[in-house]
């Protein structure tokens, strides 16, 4: 299968004519979840091989309205779903970016940065801001690289780690560098097993009951001494938004 190929901030990229453009023909998984699984199990137990069956079903068997990539299937994004379906894209906080073959190559650097990668399910990523100063990502060292190897960013570009404690407002974001700055010890720019490490390590968010929605979530806000969820709250900003209409 050919996935539409996006942008940064998850729109369908359009070649000349107007038409919606395809990535590369290959095969996806339909279950995320039990894939990242298998992956982080595989990468544990580098330089070993690896095989797990499969089952390969026909396009027409697949939700293909429910699956969207911004990485052509190269990296998986672990996010809260916030309940708003496929607009979750636009709106939502990375707890982490999984790679394996950027967890492959820190792997390679060192036998204990592979075990970290695989135990904590990330491999580190990066941020960037786009030419409209709107910060984009986070995606995947290996992500960057393709990019940046086929020229479509920037040789000023400005990146930083991402940091998903930054990203939900819990700590001071770090300031955008130069790629050259960032990479200034490295082979080049995002050279393999060169995945950003953050100043402190990610751990897994505190989890909160919601006390209108019932649900335990990462993300959310107090308010009159009770807290709640993102997901509510912005449902609440969607049903004032309708009712002043």
């Amino acid at each position: 299968w050919r996935p539409k190929l996006r942008d940064g901030a998850g729109k369908p990229l359009l070649d000349a004519d107007g038409r919606e453009r395809r990535g590369t023909e290959m095969l996806f998984s339909s279950d995320n979840r039990r894939l990242y699984a298998l992956q982080r199990a595989a990468v544990s137990l580098y330089p070993r091989r690896c095989r797990v069956s499969i089952q390969l079903v026909d396009r027409s068997e697949m939700a293909i309205h429910k699956f969207r990539t911004r990485t052509n299937g190269l990296s998986i994004t672990i996010s809260e779903w916030s309940g708003v379906g496929r607009d979750n894209a636009r709106d939502y906080s990375a707890l982490r970016v999984w790679d394996w073959r950027s967890a492959v190559a820190r792997a390679k650097a060192g036998a204990s940065a592979g075990v970290e990668s695989a135990s904590s399910g990330s491999c580190g990523s990066w941020e960037y801001l786009d030419n409209g100063k709107v910060c984009r990502g986070p995606f995947s060292n290996w992500q960057m690289r393709q990019w940046w190897e086929r020229k479509m960013l920037p040789p000023g570009l400005l990146i930083r780690a991402y940091d998903a404690a930054a990203a939900r407002g819990e700590t001071e974001a770090a300031p955008f560098e130069l790629v050259s700055d960032v990479f200034r010890e490295a082979p080049e720019a995002f050279a393999p097993g060169w995945s950003p490490r953050l100043a402190h390590p990610e751990t897994e968010p505190e989890r909160n009951l919601c006390a209108e929605c019932k649900r335990e979530r990462c993300e959310g806000w107090e308010a009159h001494g009770q807290w709640y969820c993102s997901s509510c709250w912005r449902r609440w900003d969607v049903e004032r938004g309708e009712s002043k209409k």
